[in-house]
């Protein structure tokens, strides 16, 4: 399938998968983060998981409830793990911070198991973004579902791009419009629209059956985001064929540069698996297990 084909074919899908009628939508995820960490001489990459349960109110008029957890690092490539396991597999190692220069700055303590579930809530007014844009779960809910019209209101947002976001307009709306896929829960319609919207632009590339982080396979397609901050980054989606539903989303380096040149060709950068989204008139479960319900 060509790229055009394998996003036409996942907008026909979301098309019909409409939200319901729930007060609430619920949406969990796992994302990944790769770090440059040291430990006594050795330098090596784990990956810092967080697992995240949001539970968003539809009409905006109650707060955003977040129920998350810190799931640990592990060493990101077998080369990595040979390296910790050869640093005495310590339970503390020290982060780096990437700089622009490519240079790591100076390491902070942190533990490399997992934590506690944690909740907190929010107002729900900023908890998203589109480009350097703060929307609220209401602004979510009126996005519109023709692929011309989400053009133009993505675009109201564009303020010319710089530091990690492309300077050009269509890559600009390229990266963004990408976020309605996996990153933020919007209604089938809309992201059929979205769908629709990239199949337009240029830079899309087909990957054939792949697999997410998890191991759930689906259709992918890619694009490729470079900046002097950042180098060249290669943006890959895996694609529900069946429900036109993103099962996840990853970044690798495809030329090191700025903030990753000290990673090489091919690395992982992080990822996103999407494990559920669903509306309930169900309120958040609590980290006991217990529903809350709705009124």
């Amino acid at each position: 399938m060509t790229a055009s084909q394998i996003l036409l074919t996942a907008a026909e899908h979301s098309s019909q998968d409409h939200p319901g009628t729930g007060k609430y939508l619920l949406f969990r995820t796992e994302s990944g983060t790769v770090m440059t960490v040291g430990s006594g001489s050795s330098t090596y990459q784990m990956t810092d998981r967080t697992s995240n349960e949001t539970w968003l109110s539809r009409a905006g008029t109650e707060p955003t409830r977040v129920i998350s957890q810190d799931l640990g690092m592990t060493p990101t490539t077998p080369a990595d793990a040979a390296a910790y396991q050869a640093a005495g597999s310590p339970a503390q190692v020290l982060v780096g911070k990437p700089l622009p220069t490519g240079k790591l700055g100076p390491g902070t303590p942190a533990g490399v198991a997992g934590g506690a579930r944690r909740t907190s809530t929010t107002d729900g007014a900023n908890i998203y973004a589109l480009g350097a844009t703060s929307i609220s779960v209401r602004d979510l809910e009126k996005l519109p579902a023709d692929p011309a019209a989400l053009r133009t209101a993505l675009l109201k947002n564009f303020d010319g791009g710089g530091s990690d976001l492309p300077t050009d307009r269509e890559q600009w709306l390229l990266g963004v419009a990408s976020t309605l896929i996996a990153e933020i829960p919007v209604s089938g319609p809309v992201r059929a629209a979205a769908f629709r919207l990239i199949a337009g632009l240029d830079g899309v590339r087909p990957l054939g059956v792949v697999a997410d982080q998890h191991g759930r396979e689906g259709q992918g397609f890619a694009f490729t985001a470079t900046n002097a901050f950042t180098g060249s980054i290669e943006h890959r989606f895996v694609i529900d064929a069946a429900t036109g539903r993103a099962l996840g989303e990853e970044s690798r380096v495809l030329q090191p540069g700025g903030t990753t040149a000290h990673f090489g060709p091919g690395s992982l950068l992080g990822y996103t698996v999407v494990l559920e989204q669903r509306v309930t008139d169900q309120r958040t479960m609590d980290p006991w297990g217990q529903v809350r319900r709705a009124g």
